[in-house]
Formats: structure tokens, sequence, C-alpha cells
């Protein structure tokens, strides 16, 4: 993986190392996106999956408005987000209440100034 920025963000997450033997072993981001969905499983998979779609949300924040985030706030949110997902998909209130509740209907506002 040659991303300084995902390196940042996969070494803050309990995947660090599924992450890091995946990309040595992938001939293709494809390939490693399955070899990562196929490996991991329960809150290890959700994991990943939450950082890669912050990566991705990043990623297109820097592009369209030129704003980031640190790689440590960007695991933060990813966790939260998918802690407030899963107290949503199961009855119970969000963490952050309304404001990510809001974001989720809204996620391109989180980024503007």
């Amino acid at each position: 993986m040659n991303c300084k920025r995902a390196q940042d963000c996969w070494q803050l997450t309990a995947v660090s190392s599924d992450v890091e033997r995946a990309a040595l072993e992938a001939d293709s981001t494809i390939d490693f996106m399955l070899r990562m969905f196929t490996q991991l499983d329960g809150e290890k998979l959700f994991e990943f999956a939450m950082v890669v779609w912050w990566l991705w949300k990043d990623r297109n924040s820097r592009v369209w408005s030129g704003s980031t985030i640190e790689a440590r706030v960007a695991v933060v949110y990813a966790r939260k987000f998918l802690a407030d997902w899963s107290s949503a998909s199961s009855g119970r209130s969000c963490s952050q209440g309304l404001y990510l509740c809001c974001m989720a209907s809204a996620p391109w506002r989180f980024f503007q100034a």
C-alpha cells in the first residue's frame, strides 16, 4: 500500500496487521478488498469497512474542497459512525444524537467549514 495517509489510518486500527499482510499478498486493489472481506469477520470486518469508507470520504473532501482531517480523527469518526449505525439498527439512540444521524443523511456537510 503506497498511500501514506491510508497507512497512518490503518496503523491505528485493530486490523493493521491484516491490512499489511493482504496488501503484500494482493495483486490489485480488487484482490486486496476481496482478501479483506473474506478473511475478516465480526467487528474487525465492520471496522475495516468503516475505515475504508472514511478514507474514501476524506479523499473526496480533499479533491473537491481541499479539506482533510488527521488520520487519528478519521479512525475515531469511523468507529463512532459504526457505533451509531449499530445502535440505530438495533433501535437504540445514537451516541452522538442528532449530530451523527444528520451527518448520515447528509455526510458532505461534515467537512464544510
